[in-house]
């Protein structure tokens, strides 16, 4: 039987330790939830005038309206809107100005305007949010990071449920009139935590599978053996590269009714346009099924044709998806809440703040607690050694230098740049919170060592030492 005054410590330490990450993961995420609609307020040109059940401009008249626009540039795909007040979104290489975003009116057919789209995280309002929630601004290895802060929000809700194991009979219960200010804010948080226990639960889970599929993936490519691959013979090259079509040689609409004939419930909303001579057409959509994550996500729902005869080349529902694949299918619905529409989002946008809601209260919590004045049997805390915050500091500073060696090394610029935090950063801490067993022999160590220098700083040598090696991980 686990001790509740051990869980409750375990419990506080995961606030302490991740509550401002979770502040700023959980109110972004819930930002995000809106994403569309947020988007859709800031650019003008995003909105459409269609009336629902009115007449749609011809796909191949929306095709032809973008082309003639963009005559020097490349459409590599068109984004169909299922809502009446948003425009169709058209991806346009330019080679004068890169990669534009091109808004359409489904009704009539008319370009509204466009926008220049980059990998940079302040491109727009939309991918700021985004990048944001997904990786902190910090490329791969800070979505690895956010992975692990979805465990310690599991941990966090398990621990919590464990110290309130008489959380039914409270479920209702929130005193705030007749209790004292403590009381008050610790009634809050158990209310919280209670009611938006599921939600945390689910956004802990799919959130920690999204960020550490990405340092799965890391170890499969780097340290894992492929089997061989059977080698194809080289195709003999053409005398004369031809040009990529701007279209499928057969109408789009006469292809779209192909894909009606062969997937009749499948609704397309993104269509991938051939980059190089005779390649197929992707069509990419949903299905009427609410928990298979949408086609802006991944190709869950797909069908590819053959642009000259229309023939299914292949074919893909996420509803026959079985295993693994079918439960992971569900995270993305699960994770932003938008496979009932508005209201749904409007439930996961209030459950969304509740990580952030409980860092706070917690946080305070525990600033209470510690200025709570000491009873007389109270023994004095013992003074801190006055070697410990110096040599701390120079360990931290000596990784921190060597972290930004070592990246500058790899990456063969002295520049600091985004990659610079990401690999120095984001990296060496996501991997030391999921070697959390090294790393919390290091943190034990420190502590029971604390008052002796010699020891004390070998064990920082050795965290500093831990810390560059894993900086130089997966380079």
């Amino acid at each position: 039987m686990l001790n509740p005054k051990t869980v409750f410590r375990w419990h506080l330490w995961l606030g302490l330790a991740t509550g401002l990450m979770l502040f700023i993961i959980g109110g972004s995420g819930a930002v995000a939830v809106f994403i569309e609609e947020i988007d859709w307020l800031v650019t003008p040109a995003l909105r459409a005038s269609a009336t629902p059940g009115g007449p749609r401009a011809e796909p191949d008249a929306i095709v032809a309206a973008v082309q003639a626009a963009y005559p020097a540039d490349r459409l590599s795909t068109l984004n169909l809107s299922i809502r009446p007040s948003f425009a169709h979104v058209a991806k346009v290489q330019s080679k004068t100005r890169g990669s534009l975003d091109v808004f359409i009116d489904p009704a009539t057919g008319r370009i509204n305007g466009d926008r220049a789209y980059t990998g940079a995280y302040t491109s727009t309002l939309r991918n700021f949010i985004r990048q944001l929630h997904l990786r902190l601004f910090m490329g791969l290895w800070g979505r690895v990071l956010v992975g692990v802060f979805g465990v310690t929000l599991l941990l966090s809700c398990l621990t919590g449920l464990w110290i309130y194991r008489g959380w039914i009979r409270n479920l209702f219960r929130l005193r705030w009139r007749s209790a004292g200010p403590r009381a008050r804010w610790s009634g809050l948080h158990k209310f919280v935590g209670l009611w938006s226990l599921a939600f945390n639960l689910v956004f802990g889970l799919t959130g920690a599978v999204f960020g550490l599929e990405n340092l799965v993936s890391q170890v499969e490519s780097r340290w894992l053996p492929k089997p061989p691959a059977t080698a194809k013979p080289p195709r003999p090259a053409p005398a004369t590269a031809a040009p990529a079509p701007a279209t499928p040689s057969l109408p789009l609409s006469v292809l779209l009714e192909h894909a009606h004939a062969a997937f009749p419930d499948f609704v397309p909303r993104v269509i991938n346009f051939p980059s190089r001579a005779a390649g197929p057409i992707v069509l990419r959509g949903d299905v009427p099924s609410l928990l298979v994550q949408q086609s802006h996500v991944r190709r869950v729902n797909s069908i590819t044709l053959d642009p000259f005869s229309g023939a299914v080349l292949q074919q893909t529902d996420g509803r026959k998806a079985t295993g693994w694949s079918r439960i992971y299918s569900s995270f993305d619905p699960l994770h932003f809440g938008y496979f009932g529409g508005i209201p749904t989002k409007i439930i996961w946008f209030i459950a969304g703040l509740a990580p952030s809601v409980l860092s706070f209260t917690g946080a305070w919590l525990w600033w209470r607690r510690t200025r709570a004045p000491r009873t007389a049997a109270a023994p004095p805390p013992a003074p801190r050694p006055a070697h410990l915050l110096p040599l701390t500091l120079a360990a931290t500073t000596l990784a921190l230098a060597g972290a930004y060696l070592l990246v500058a090394r790899a990456q063969g610029s002295w520049a600091f740049t985004g990659k610079t935090i990401e690999h120095g950063l984001a990296k060496p801490v996501a991997l030391l919170l999921v070697a959390f067993p090294v790393t919390g022999l290091l943190g034990w160590l420190a502590a029971r060592f604390s008052a002796r220098r010699l020891p004390y700083a070998g064990i920082m040598t050795l965290a500093c030492a831990y810390y560059l090696t894993l900086v130089s991980f997966f380079q």
